[in-house]
């Protein structure tokens, strides 16, 4: 884009990254080539990546090299996948950020690796749990209203770093199930009630947000989506920026 371009942040896991696309066809450059090179979509996103590592960015001071950089806003997408990596479920998130809700406030412990070490029962859990679905499934409806209750207080939490660091919105995106969704939509293996009112809760921050499925209603999986895959394809993330354009306003 132009030197001095007005920027928008594209931080999320790889349904910002562009997972299976080439670099051009990704959200950020999609959105770029839109505007004629006229504004500047820096891509930012890391497959695997939940609201805990997008705030460790901002709070690590990572993001700091775009405070000269004219940031208009900070966009993300939020899929159903990210409840269970807040908490850490996922074989490759041992050193990623672990946050804590204490008195409504999220505090940063330091990994979940660290955190498994120095409670033993819960590493034990953890690890039995990779193994043996059984166990698992012990407490899961507990540990989903956990997960919900620490991504809606991460998305909160990012809208007012967004507004500290850059004077900028929080655009969310999201692919989540909602009222207009069958109870079997997604099969994310979260109840759907969680993941209604988790909904419900990140819309009452009042963030612009982007229903992806109102974009792409009435068409054919094989048209909006990888095949096999699942990830969004080159034209999906084409509809979403123009989705996205418009909301700011851009030509």
């Amino acid at each position: 884009a132009e030197a001095d371009a007005n920027t928008y942040l594209f931080l999320g896991d790889s349904f910002i990254f562009g997972q299976g696309l080439a670099d051009d066809e990704a959200l950020a450059a999609q959105f770029t080539k839109m505007s004629n090179l006229k504004v500047q979509g820096v891509n930012l996103g890391v497959p695997g990546y939940a609201p805990n590592h997008l705030i460790r960015l901002f709070e690590a001071g990572l993001l700091d090299r775009y405070k000269d950089k004219k940031v208009k806003a900070v966009v993300t997408w939020i899929i159903p996948a990210q409840l269970a990596r807040t908490t850490g479920d996922g074989s490759w998130l041992g050193s990623s950020p672990r946050y804590v809700l204490e008195n409504g406030t999220l505090r940063w412990t330091g990994s979940f690796n660290e955190y498994r070490w120095r409670n033993p029962i819960a590493g034990a859990k953890y690890l039995l749990g990779q193994q043996f679905a059984f166990i698992d499934a012990i407490g899961m409806r507990q540990r989903q209203e956990e997960q919900s209750d620490l991504f809606v207080a991460m998305m909160a939490r990012l809208q007012v770093l967004a507004r500290e660091k850059f004077n900028a919105p929080l655009m969310i995106v999201y692919s989540w199930p909602d009222e207009k969704s069958q109870v079997e939509d997604g099969d994310t293996g979260v109840a759907h009630s969680i993941l209604l009112s988790t909904l419900l809760r990140v819309r009452a921050l009042n963030a612009p947000m982007i229903r992806v499925d109102t974009l792409t209603d009435g068409m054919n999986a094989a048209k909006i989506m990888i095949p096999h895959d699942g990830h969004p394809n080159a034209f999906t993330n084409e509809l979403v920026a123009r989705a996205v354009s418009r909301k700011f306003n851009l030509p």
